[in-house]
């Protein structure tokens, strides 16, 4: 068969049809040729002949087999139109590239399982990814509406009231041009669909009107329509948008090759570099699009200072071709305190900072808010915070309320103090109601136990073997004896020296107080624990032990070598933890009594030697046992070992 002769007279329908059963292997070359053979006679007689007759008659199709090719071939068609309806919505800004592959994808799935084809404009407009005008305008633009459709595509092609009217008005020029009705006409069927539109919001075609009330026909309407349709596609342009954007594409495809970019690291410059050396003449607008396109959008040099780069630059050449805003930052908070947060929490001394007193209703300290900072832009349009800023908000504690919702007020007398860094409260005065005993003579130990937990004032001396347990105490003599106080002591004499104990390990003059201790003579082989501040600026120190957790203030310290004077930030190492553990330990013990723990021992272990002799009698009988089953077996000969 000569193709030469027989290719020109088949359509490309059928040629196509062909070429889509081979290419989904319905068939195989041969079949194909064998099908021309059989075609080209019945094209003679019938030139609009189709193929798919030929192959069912000859039994190489299907009637199924023909309805799905059939099927794929429609597919395929209106696959390539969708393609470009997608180009023509992205290049016209209806919707983004993402979505149009999702549509598309969407429309593939669909017809693989149904066989049926969804235009991808119906997909859009049903996801609510493009508008029911905008869909209509492409389907003008692509000629892809029908005469008979064009009516109905006319009314979704407008959104707003005004749009209907011009576009009727439009309409009713063409009518009046082409001599179908007057002037008059068009005005009152203008006025009839104003008035339905006012009281019903019904839509009505101004054709329609024209057609029941003033004798247009619908000849003459689909006549006006076709006319129309070409001024709507002009009016709309969308071609004109996809051509400027292939452009773009291609513009900045080359542009990619010649240029490269880079932004800093806190994105707020973008800079373009030339890669390589070029010719031809490149615009500003052109670059722009490109770095638009890269995602850089704020804060573009102006055109003249980019043309001026891609006139002069050369290879290598570099320019800021962007810079955004950079965030402006705030001011923080801060709080003025109208006391001194660091103030020793003891009583007054002239070598410590002296506590502030308030009054109810004092303001104790002020709280300035911060004030918030600008944001900025970044290259890529997006917005960069300014930095966080610091609040310094404190919360309040007993005795003091805020005023205003930035003043601290004192809501008691007393003193103001700053717990932690995190609350500001007022602990109250305390009323000196204390009773102070005044002792003339010294304190031996029958007097000590009057004087108990009181506030003393001692004249003379404490004696040996003395303890004397009080709340402070002050005195003019010395210690020879043991001093335990909850507050200060205050001695004007010495502790120890001559007629002390001299054993430094136990027996020696001690003095435990909670508060500071001060010394105006001697301290020798003594033993003194304070949990603040032990003072003897005028006294020397020997052979002692002092700790004081605050501080030590001594003049001279000895020692003869025997007995080593110790001063220590701190209290005794474990005496405490010792003197606990020895109570645990005699708990324990008194817990052990009450439970009757070695009793309950004791009867656990006669126990256990009971079920261990009852265990040995079990294995006894089991082999008793067994030794009477063998005894019982008639067939001993037959038993090999009875081991």
């Amino acid at each position: 068969m000569n193709e030469k002769i027989e290719a020109p007279e088949i359509s490309k329908e059928n040629q196509d049809f062909l070429s889509l059963a081979v290419k989904c292997k319905f068939m195989t070359r041969d079949q194909e040729n064998e099908v021309i053979t059989h075609l080209i006679p019945r094209l003679e007689e019938y030139s609009d002949y189709q193929v798919h007759t030929t192959l069912l008659e000859l039994d190489i199709l299907s009637e199924d087999e023909v309805d799905f090719l059939k099927s794929i071939r429609t597919h395929l068609s209106t696959k390539q139109l969708d393609i470009r309806f997608g180009k023509l919505a992205v290049a016209n800004n209806f919707t983004t590239p993402d979505v149009i592959k999702k549509a598309l994808d969407h429309q593939a799935d669909h017809f693989k399982k149904t066989r049926r084809h969804i235009p991808i404009g119906d997909i859009l407009v049903m996801n609510q990814k493009m508008s029911e005008s905008e869909r209509t305008a492409i389907l003008l633009t692509q000629n892809r509406i029908g005469d008979e459709f064009l009516k109905d595509a006319m009314n979704s092609l407008v959104t707003s009231r005004l749009d209907q009217m011009e576009l009727s008005r439009r309409f009713g020029s063409i009518a009046v041009k082409n001599g179908y009705v007057t002037i008059e006409d068009v005005n009152r069927a203008l006025k009839i669909q104003s008035d339905e539109t006012l009281k019903d919001g019904k839509k009505r075609f101004i054709g329609e009107i024209l057609e029941t009330s003033f004798n247009l026909t619908p000849k003459e309407t689909i006549k006006i329509l076709k006319e129309q349709k070409l001024f709507e596609k002009r009016r709309l342009s969308l071609e004109k948008a996809l051509f400027k954007y292939n452009s773009e594409i291609k513009s900045n495809q080359m542009l990619s090759q010649l240029f490269e970019y880079r932004v800093s690291k806190d994105k707020l410059e973008a800079y373009v570099r030339i890669n390589r050396e070029y010719t031809q003449q490149i615009h500003a607008h052109n670059l722009i699009n490109w770095v638009q396109l890269m995602g850089i959008r704020f804060g573009i040099i102006g055109e003249d200072d980019i043309q001026r780069f891609l006139s002069d630059a050369m290879k290598g050449s570099e320019l800021k071709i962007a810079m955004g805003e950079s965030p402006q930052k705030g001011k923080d908070a801060f709080i003025k305190f109208y006391f001194d947060p660091a103030a020793d929490l003891c009583r007054t001394d002239k070598n410590l900072k002296t506590r502030t007193v308030c009054k109810k209703g004092d303001l104790i300290a002020r709280r300035t808010p911060h004030k918030e900072g600008k944001p900025g832009t970044n290259v890529f349009g997006q917005i960069v915070p300014p930095p966080c800023l610091e609040t310094c908000s404190y919360r309040v504690g007993k005795g003091v309320i805020i005023r205003n919702e930035h003043e601290y007020v004192a809501n008691i007398d007393g003193y103001p103090m700053l717990y932690q860094d995190q609350a500001i409260f007022v602990t109250p005065l305390k009323e000196d109601t204390k009773k102070i005993i005044n002792v003339s003579g010294n304190v031996n130990v029958d007097d000590a136990a009057a004087y108990r937990m009181n506030h003393l004032e001692i004249c003379g001396d404490i004696d040996p073997d003395v303890t004397l347990q009080c709340r402070e105490l002050k005195m003019f003599g010395n210690v020879k004896g043991s001093i335990e106080s909850l507050g200060d002591v205050e001695i004007k004499g010495g502790i120890g020296g001559a007629g002390s104990n001299s054993d430094i390990v136990s027996g020696f003059p001690s003095i435990k107080a909670r508060g500071s201790v001060s010394i105006s003579k001697i301290v020798e082989r003594s033993r003194i624990e304070c949990g603040q501040f032990f003072r003897s600026p005028n006294a020397d120190i020997v052979e002692s032990k002092i700790f004081a957790n605050h501080g030590i203030i001594a003049k001279n310290v000895y020692s003869d070598g025997t007995h080593p004077s110790v001063l220590k930030l701190g209290t005794p190492d474990n005496e405490r933890l010792s003197q606990l553990q020895a109570r645990i330990e005699n708990k324990i013990s008194e817990i052990d009594q009450l439970k009757y723990s070695a009793v309950f021992k004791e009867m656990e272990q006669h126990l256990h030697r009971h079920i261990q002799v009852q265990d040995e009698y079990r294995g006894k009988q089991n082999a008793l046992a067994f030794l009477i089953k063998i005894m019982g077996n008639l067939d001993l000969e037959n038993i090999d070992d009875l081991g």
